[in-house]
């Protein structure tokens, strides 16, 4: 309808009517309709904004208006599914006359702001972990008097995990910066970098467990420490899987994007300088993740006005994958499987 383009022919006012009777329609649900809608279009439209088609608005004037009404009788007079298109472009700060967005009227996007500072942060952080924890013994090695890298397909597990977190980084830019297009095109081929980020990391998680692991704590054998890695790895297939699901669903598909990036602090903040990890084990290198997990999920939630309940299930299940590691890791049906892989 804001294109002009007569391609969709179901009845809306009859759907509407239905729920309606099932759960009457408040003046609320319309208003928060109106932000997902004027969201939604921030996040996927690209170019610039069409006139208004004529017959959306003799429409609003008319026959809509009646008949939406009487569907949902609750919603206020100029709260109408034809007006919803001019008032959601008014929100956007959109001139109805000239159809062209004025970002100093734009007051909408205060949540769309809010998001776009809160990934980038997330970014940021990510940043800092990584160079704080693998700076000094691979990507900054040489402003440090570290032993060599052991094996090769560490290089290469460090050069493909530098990948994910660029891409990361970058993904969150192109969002910002409204480039969804590039950014789309470039989630294709962060699929197959998912995959080469598996695959070597379950590669260099074997041979860890063969050679002895250099972040483990000097009091957990090899083979059950490797339950670590490995969890990291199967966790972020699930939650990868989980956000290619929802791609089309932007808040969800943004936020288990973001706690594929957490999955891997462990590692990370494992590596961190000072002792840490000998003095606390799992109490550091999970607990980090674990605050700023509840931490996000809280201040996403105060910040949008509501729980994105995908972002707090998948949140759960992180969570509660790093920490169940511990008990598992010396059962005699993991360490089994641990020396099949091994061997």
């Amino acid at each position: 309808m804001l294109f002009g383009d007569p391609v969709y022919f179901n009845n809306p006012l009859a759907i509407h009517q239905k729920l309606h009777h099932r759960s009457p329609l408040e003046s609320d649900h319309f208003d928060r309709w109106v932000v997902i809608f004027c969201e939604t279009v921030d996040d996927l439209f690209v170019g610039p904004w069409p006139s208004p088609p004529s017959y959306v608005r003799e429409r609003s004037q008319a026959a809509s208006i009646n008949a939406f009404m009487a569907a949902c009788g609750s919603l206020a007079a100029d709260k109408v599914f034809g007006n919803v298109i001019c008032s959601s472009r008014n929100s956007l700060g959109i001139s109805p006359q000239t159809g062209e967005m004025n970002m100093a009227d734009n007051v909408l996007p205060r949540g769309r702001n809010f998001d776009h500072r809160f990934f980038a942060a997330a970014a940021a952080v990510m940043l800092f972990a990584v160079l704080v924890g693998f700076g000094p013994t691979f990507y900054l090695k040489p402003f440090f008097n570290n032993p060599p890298v052991a094996r090769s397909i560490i290089y290469v597990h460090g050069f493909v995990m530098a990948a994910w977190v660029a891409l990361f980084v970058v993904q969150v830019y192109f969002v910002s910066s409204k480039r969804i297009k590039l950014h789309q095109k470039l989630g294709m081929a962060g699929v197959a970098l998912a995959v080469a980020v598996f695959t070597v990391g379950l590669m260099v998680t074997v041979a860890a467990a063969r050679y002895g692991p250099a972040s483990a704590p000097a009091n957990i054998p090899p083979l059950q420490f490797m339950i670590v890695p490995f969890g990291d790895m199967l966790v972020f297939v699930i939650l990868f899987g989980a956000a290619i699901y929802y791609r089309k669903n932007s808040p969800n598909h943004k936020r288990l994007m973001l706690l594929t990036m957490i999955n891997f602090l462990a590692p990370a903040i494992a590596r961190f300088p000072g002792g840490l990890t000998n003095d606390y084990g799992p109490l550091w290198f999970f607990g980090v993740p674990t605050v700023l997990t509840i931490a996000l999920i809280a201040i996403d939630t105060w910040r949008n006005g509501k729980l994105n309940k995908v972002f707090l299930f998948a949140g759960i299940f992180m969570v509660a994958a790093m920490w169940i590691r511990l008990p598992l890791s010396s059962t005699p049906q993991w360490l089994s499987f641990a020396q099949w892989l091994v061997s």
